[in-house]
């Protein structure tokens, strides 16, 4: 069994394409192919299974790839802790997040104060993924806590927000101090594409007894669009405001029961944190340390 087998086997296993994990590996196909076989020969199982044109993984194989994911984990985490040690870790922090446009700012003015440091960001939602981690290793996951659930994952809660209804200027919400979701039934709603937070609006909505009229659905960042343009409105939390991203919308706090979302931020438990990675944290966690969506 060698190094370099493994790592074809968890690229196979991720992608399920052959000529892409070629291309990604620098290799031919017919190279990884031929090591896949050899690996299978001296475990005495087929790892994987050809379903049409596609490659998937076999009921032995989906066991194994848990096995060699975490021994490949440990081995790069070894080699972080390496360079920690020697001081020439790369300086790199490796970050998922349910919403990239709530944590703009912060990853900004982290950056700004740490300029050495390199950021990689992904989208991951579980929620709407079908899977349970994101499909690139990562030293952090930022999500609502109910949207992701993993044992070997810890966690520290960054804050709670209010959920509240934003409106046009001049609509005649704007003058209320708070609202139950109710009284927007026959609104026209500027809905999100497919996430755990459209989900999450969606069921309140419905908690409150009514179905959301929406005729249009689109990202976090045209929304606010739509309601100063459109005359629409849309649900959405404190933070977009400070955020920046619902700066010039009126939101109009919900009374309902269960209207807060909340944000955690999520690391694994037998993994080693990089300094980098362990200073981002530390770093979201202070600053929302005294976070008050009342203030805004």
């Amino acid at each position: 069994m060698e190094f370099l087998q493994l790592r074809y086997f968890v690229e196979l296993a991720k992608r399920e394409h052959l000529t892409q994990v070629a291309e990604a590996m620098y290799v031919s196909p017919s190279a990884i192919s031929s090591s896949i076989s050899r690996l299978e020969e001296e475990l005495g199982v087929k790892l994987f299974d050809r379903v049409g044109r596609n490659i998937k993984l076999s009921p032995y194989g989906k066991e194994y790839f848990f096995y060699v994911q975490r021994a490949l984990n440990e081995l790069d985490e070894g080699k972080i802790k390496l360079q920690d040690m020697l001081g020439s870790s790369d300086n790199q922090v490796s970050l998922a997040t349910t919403n990239p446009y709530v944590w703009n700012k912060a990853i900004h003015d982290f950056c700004h104060l740490n300029p050495e440091i390199l950021f990689k960001h992904y989208f991951f939602d579980s929620v709407t993924s079908g899977t349970r981690l994101p499909d690139e290793p990562v030293d952090l996951i930022i999500s609502a806590p109910e949207a992701f659930s993993d044992p070997a994952w810890d966690s520290e809660l960054l804050f709670h927000d209010k959920i509240a209804l934003a409106v046009p200027p001049g609509h005649p919400f704007t003058e209320r101090e708070s609202i139950s979701l109710i009284e927007a039934k026959d609104e026209w709603f500027v809905s999100l594409t497919d996430s755990s937070f459209s989900r999450f609006c969606y069921n309140l909505c419905i908690q409150a007894g009514f179905e959301p009229k929406s005729r249009l659905s689109c990202d976090y960042m045209l929304r606010p669009k739509m309601v100063l343009n459109e005359g629409m409105v849309c649900l959405t939390t404190y933070n977009g405001k400070h955020t920046g991203v619902f700066a010039d919308v009126p939101l109009v706090p919900l009374t309902d029961a269960g209207a807060t979302r909340s944000q955690a931020i999520f690391w694994r438990r037998d993994r080693y944190l990089s300094k980098s990675a362990a200073l981002f944290k530390k770093y979201l966690v202070d600053i929302y340390r005294d976070y008050q969506p009342e203030q805004i």
